[in-house]
């Protein structure tokens, strides 16, 4: 598992993204999802990155959406 590996953090998200990514961004143009499905798999993904360590629990969950010129 890639949360496993002792990838650098910049590394480890690419891989990420370029694995957990493909099945969402593949379903977005055939399905429509209602919002309360994708707020449930965000809370899935934020809990994945707490138990593996890559966020805190008491961070700010804003930082996770701003672009990376604003953060």
């Amino acid at each position: 598992m890639v949360m496993k590996s002792e990838l650098n953090a910049k590394n480890e998200i690419t891989a990420i993204a370029a694995l957990a990514v493909q099945v969402p961004r593949y379903k977005f143009g055939i399905m429509k999802w209602r919002l309360e499905e994708l707020r449930k798999i965000d809370r899935k993904a934020g809990k994945v990155l707490i138990v593996y360590k890559m966020d805190h629990p008491t961070a700010d969950i804003n930082r996770l959406y701003v672009t990376r010129k604003v953060g």
